[in-house]
């Protein structure tokens, strides 16, 4: 750290006792503080820069008269220390995460950019009075060094997640989520904490957060490929898209901001969603033909456990998009215009199985009787109709004016036909049972035959 007041007497008094140039104590300073830095000792960075910055300006005789004696031994000692404090300051750069924790003072790392700052435009004229043709500018070496601290930051995430840190084996999903979720972590402790310090630097630290994400952009594609090639449809793995994306829009960076990640994002997980959702078709059709193969159409139930499994899944569909908060408004229209079409799709269908079990029932029951009983499961069939018109009006809602085809009207139309439908097959059943029995007995009077008959073909 710095020194006291009355150290910094006492070391004044000696040096000026022993004739011990004030520039050679800022080189032994330093040399003392890049050796205890190598060793693992942590030192005020503050102080190293004012030594380094004085010794600079003695060595470039920008100092008063009776301070800018410098001799050969103090110029060499200095550009020898140069070197040294460049591998320093990039080696602390590169590792700024675990150099600068959160219980060191805010300032280091602004001060270590300073110093940085200050070594390389050292280094910069020695390396152009050298005739290096491949000289770059402060920021782009800042750059270069944040993008490689980007790798060393991914790898470390990467490593608490697969335990190996090797970039050439694809994640699994649950590794992809949790190594998702770790990102956002970082993302967000990135900005809270490390961003006031690089400020005079923003160009440097967006270059830092686009190779941190394109990082996880590569991993991302190949843990997708391989699902692609196994045919896996995994609802999981949207997980993934749900996390980043929610995390992108809560810091605004679109596209509109020139964040290609999450453009990318999107192009990457959409051929997803459209897999996972024709899967989920498949799934609920396959579902619905084995439910309703031994669906008992129970008394008392305001609807069978058939549709209402398939509500569910339909409610869950709808949700899942929802919840994705797709920022393109196009896609998001596409899939939600997706989800409508599946659910136009289940809901008739379990229309048409109810009348279909609907006539077995009708033709199975042999009478009804005088007392006008009827089977249970017709009840149920009612009830179960009514029901799934009332929800179609919910899952069917229009988007908005840009939806072309008018599934709600369409489905509810093809429902209410088929409860109607259903009405009246039971009031035929009813009139045909009470009916017939009379017809075959009329006793020889012609006029009570007329009116059953007439009934009868109504």
């Amino acid at each position: 750290g710095l020194f006291s007041p009355a150290q910094n007497y006492v070391l004044e008094e000696y040096c000026q006792r022993y004739g011990i140039r004030s520039v050679f104590l800022h080189l032994v300073t330093l040399s003392e503080l890049v050796a205890r830095e190598w060793a693992g000792q942590s030192c005020d960075p503050v102080v190293m820069l004012s030594s380094f910055s004085y010794c600079r300006m003695a060595i470039g005789g920008k100092m008063p008269d009776h301070l800018s004696v410098v001799t050969c031994q103090n110029d060499e000692m200095y550009h020898g220390l140069c070197g040294k404090i460049e591998k320093l300051v990039h080696h602390r750069i590169e590792h700024f995460r675990s150099c600068f924790p959160f219980a060191c003072p805010k300032s280091d790392l602004a001060v270590t950019l300073k110093l940085f700052c200050s070594v390389t435009e050292v280094m910069l004229t020695e390396e152009g009075a050298n005739g290096d043709l491949y000289n770059c500018s402060v920021v782009d070496r800042l750059d270069n060094l944040l993008r490689k601290a980007a790798l060393q930051s991914y790898r470390s995430l990467l490593y608490l997640v697969s335990n190996t840190g090797d970039d050439n084996v694809p994640l699994t999903v649950p590794q992809l989520i949790a190594l998702a979720e770790l990102s956002v972590e970082y993302m967000c402790e990135l900005h809270e904490f490390f961003l006031p310090d690089f400020s005079e630097f923003s160009l440097a630290f967006k270059s830092h957060v686009e190779a941190f994400w394109s990082l996880l952009e590569v991993d991302i594609a190949a843990t997708l490929k391989e699902l692609f090639q196994a045919d896996i449809s995994s609802g999981e793995v949207l997980k993934v898209f749900y996390e980043l994306n929610q995390y992108s829009l809560a810091q605004n960076l679109t596209l509109s901001n020139g964040f290609l990640f999450h453009k990318n994002l999107q192009q990457l997980f959409l051929p997803v969603v459209v897999q996972y959702l024709s899967a989920l078709n498949s799934d609920i059709s396959r579902d619905l033909q084995k439910l309703f193969s031994v669906e008992k159409w129970p008394q008392k139930c305001p609807c069978v456990a058939s549709i209402a499994a398939c509500l569910e899944a339909l409610y869950s569909i709808q949700r899942m998009i929802n919840e994705l908060q797709w920022p393109d408004k196009d896609v998001s229209c596409h899939l939600q215009q997706r989800c409508h079409a599946i659910c136009d799709k289940q809901l008739q269908y379990c229309a048409n199985m109810a009348m279909v079990q609907l006539d077995v029932v009708i033709n199975e029951s042999v009478s009804c009787g005088f007392d006008m009983r009827l089977p249970r499961q017709i009840f149920s069939m009612l009830c179960s109709l009514y029901h799934l018109q009332e929800q179609a009006t919910k899952l069917l809602h229009p988007i908005d004016d840009r939806e072309m085809v008018d599934y709600q009207g369409d489905t509810i139309s093809i429902i209410e036909e088929s409860y109607q439908t259903t009405i009246s097959k039971i009031s035929d059943k009813v009139i045909f049972t009470i009916m017939a029995p009379l017809l075959l007995h009329h006793l020889g009077f012609p006029a009570f035959k007329t009116f059953a008959t007439t009934a009868i073909a109504i």
